[in-house]
């Protein structure tokens, strides 16, 4: 069986608070995009395996194994051997990793006739990651929480994404640990339904990773002067664009100055 695991994009991130367990309360309105790994899955007759086509992980660090594995102790599933082949980058702001673990929890409760609520899917992914939670609807949507309240959305937005990632691996929780400012809550479906998207394309955590992290401060800036819109998705480093009318020759353009990132134009699903 093959899954398709779709990357994420934050087209709002606002922090507007803190729990007092110290978790930052989210504003977040999200999407996806058809940047997407591949997700290979069968049963195994000894015991679960996931492997990597681009990099190896001890069991022990590997979130997805952990969820993975717990998901099929606690439903008494068959084992299962997995392999993902990784097109979204890691530490990039586009919760690959998170993806994964939705798209394999949204199968084996669809295969294994689990007939799970989203209730019941939400509150076991919590503990592995709360993009997760989002990432188990296929849908655009308005998170807030922790990450856990999610609100589908249908919104129609007729643009492509320009993704740029300069291969530098971000690790979300030090760039939460340095946010000092909240912003006021707003977000809601009439604010992007009164709005042009466009304006109000905002991240919080922008500031925090130009100033902990140069290279993507100078990335950001270079690629202003060549799109009219910049933006980074998550707690980053992958920066993007929204494109009504595609200027091949721009794109081209980016891809020959910076030959050695991940350059390239989705849809939005």
């Amino acid at each position: 069986m093959k899954l398709n695991s779709p990357a994420k994009l934050n087209l709002i991130l606002k922090i507007v608070g803190k729990t007092p367990n110290n978790y930052h309360l989210l504003e977040m309105f999200n999407v996806l995009i058809d940047l997407e790994d591949i997700i290979e899955i069968n049963e195994s007759e000894t015991t679960t395996t996931i492997k990597y086509d681009k990099y190896e992980i001890k069991q022990e660090e590997d979130t997805i194994y952990k969820a993975v594995t717990a998901f099929i102790n606690k439903y008494h599933l068959p084992n299962q051997s997995i392999y993902i082949i990784k097109n979204i980058p890691v530490g990039a702001g586009l919760g690959g990793v998170s993806s994964n673990i939705a798209s394999i929890i949204n199968f084996f409760n669809e295969y294994y006739k689990l007939n799970l609520s989203k209730k019941e899917l939400l509150d076991f992914v919590l503990a592995y990651g709360t993009d997760i939670c989002y990432l188990l609807y296929n849908d655009k949507a308005i998170v807030k929480g922790i990450g856990e309240i999610v609100e589908p959305f249908d919104y129609k937005l007729n643009k492509k994404v320009l993704i740029i990632n300069p291969n530098i691996k971000i690790e979300t929780k030090y760039i939460y640990n340095k946010v000092r400012e909240i912003s006021e809550s707003i977000l809601n479906k009439e604010y992007i339904l009164n709005s042009n998207i466009l304006d109000i394309l905002e991240n919080d955590l922008e500031k925090v990773v130009f100033d902990n992290f140069e290279n993507v401060k100078k990335l950001y800036i270079e690629l202003t002067k060549h799109l009219d819109n910049v933006h980074m998705s998550g707690s980053g480093s992958t920066l993007y664009s929204l494109i009504s009318e595609v200027d091949l020759n721009i794109v081209e353009k980016i891809k020959q100055m910076y030959p050695n990132y991940l350059i390239g134009l989705y849809n939005i699903k």
